[in-house]
């Protein structure tokens, strides 16, 4: 397994997990966001493994603010991280897949991208570009025996999710919420 992130540490202490558990994995550090970047980081996934037969494109950064509160740049961000990032590995691995003939692309969305709300718009419609082009790709790959879809979780307790529960309850006047 492949475990790739922008912070070395982070990515250690989930190789680390994953190989006391008895599994295998190599940790790439890279940042997606330039073709240059997501080349490299496939470029290092190639070396280590031949290939990738399952990509999961996870990439993703959200900020809780309302509607009002995003900007232009904001949404730029989301589109960069969320959809692009992705974007810039399905054209690095999938044409590999393809002369395979198999493969995985897996893309990772939220429940936001079907039922939006008042905050996190910019987020939420990243994450439904996501959805979208994932359709298009996985009709773009009928009958190469590579297959495209999407799953779109609801809340993660994550250390980012936390963390904009606890801004909400401070903005919002919820009172002290335990750990």
């Amino acid at each position: 397994m492949l475990v790739h992130g922008r912070d070395a540490a982070r990515i250690r202490a989930v190789v680390g997990r994953i190989t006391s558990a008895g599994g295998q994995a190599v940790a790439i550090k890279g940042d997606l966001a330039t073709d240059e970047g997501a080349a490299a980081v496939y470029s290092e996934a190639k070396t280590a493994f031949g290939g990738i037969d399952i990509l999961i494109n996870n990439a993703g950064a959200y900020e809780a603010r309302s509607w009002f509160e995003t900007t232009p740049a904001t949404w730029r961000k989301f589109f960069e991280t969320d959809v692009l990032s992705a974007v810039r590995l399905i054209l690095a691995v999938v044409p590999d897949m393809r002369q395979a003939g198999w493969g995985r692309v897996i893309n990772v969305a939220t429940g936001m991208a079907t039922t939006p709300q008042a905050v996190m718009a910019d987020y939420a419609a990243a994450k439904a570009a996501m959805v979208n082009s994932t359709v298009s790709l996985a009709k773009a790959l009928a009958g190469t025996g590579v297959t495209a879809n999407t799953i779109s979780p609801g809340v993660i307790h994550t250390e980012g999710v936390e963390r904009v529960l606890r801004e909400a309850a401070q903005r919002l006047a919820w009172g002290t919420i335990g750990r």
